[in-house]
């Protein structure tokens, strides 16, 4: 067989694959743009603050979410969101974004359904684990080589490779018009979802994570509820196991005792500033 002939055999293959996986070609690039807008929208919302950040629909979640925030690890998580999305919108290193989307998405998914134990966190679950596995499948000749049971001895070739240019890429660009719609809609599709899911309506309304922090039973959360009760939302708490320290604007302060989730008992600490010590000296 020549050359030519082979050219143009490959050309007919690639022209009957056009044809007979269009269908699975758009399922493919709607999951990948939605995953990317939703990951890069999601994920510059830790910075910029586009929609409030959800506080956890249990106490489990709202806990790991503070301590994720507190520790710093949430810069991580969505440091990687954004580069992730970034490349699935530029439809550029998809297959790389794909191995970094697994872990963030799988947490997301577990996130889902094991804290929030709903419909809307068990249904999110399932279709994130879904976007996952068909972007997976869409490119998994690109991961072949990783799945092999005799991977032979290690070599810098490879790194030739990479030198030379790297391996051989797709033919199957977008044009120009069609990508830059897929990004639009690609970013519009998830904002779209997430601002109608926290509405009064939504599943993830106000009502909804007010209902949620009514069930946190720990020192803090009873106390803020107390405050908030009172209109005193400004007073700073210390909490410490089932103590908490109630310091308002006004200098006062008082120690609470809380119980399975009620306060216990409390006492107001009177402070000795200085008027009082020199009281007492005068005396």
């Amino acid at each position: 067989m020549t050359v030519q002939e082979r050219e143009g055999l490959m050309a007919e293959q690639e022209q009957a694959e056009e044809g007979n996986g269009s269908g699975f070609r758009l399922a493919v690039y709607v999951a990948q743009f939605f995953f990317g807008g939703w990951f890069f929208v999601h994920g510059l919302n830790h910075w910029f603050h586009f929609f409030p950040q959800p506080p956890g629909s249990s106490p489990q979640g709202a806990a790991l979410i503070g301590a994720l925030i507190d520790s710093g690890m949430f810069d991580l998580i969505k440091g990687m969101e954004v580069v992730t999305g970034a490349l699935m919108l530029a439809n550029r290193f998809v297959p790389l974004a794909i191995v970094l989307a697994f872990p963030v998405g799988v947490g997301i998914a577990a996130f889902d359904h094991s804290t929030n134990g709903d419909w809307f966190g068990t249904g999110t679950a399932v279709v994130i684990l879904l976007m996952l596995g068909l972007m997976s499948l869409a490119y998994l000749d690109r991961f072949l080589p990783m799945l092999v049971a005799n991977q032979g001895r290690p070599s810098l070739a490879g790194w030739r490779q990479l030198l030379a240019g790297g391996s051989a890429s797709g033919s199957g660009a977008m044009r120009p018009p069609a990508h830059l719609v897929a990004i639009v809609l690609g970013i519009v599709g998830p904002v779209a979802f997430t601002l109608w899911s926290s509405t009064d309506y939504g599943p993830r309304s106000r009502a909804h994570y007010e209902r949620a922090a009514a069930m946190r039973t720990d020192t803090h959360s009873v106390l803020e509820r107390m405050l908030a009760s009172e209109g005193q939302s400004n007073a700073r708490i210390v909490a410490e196991g089932d103590m908490g320290l109630v310091l308002g604007e006004d200098g006062s302060a008082e120690l609470f005792t809380v119980e399975n989730g009620e306060i216990a008992g409390s006492v107001e600490l009177v402070p000795q500033g200085p008027a009082a010590s020199d009281e007492g000296e005068s005396d």
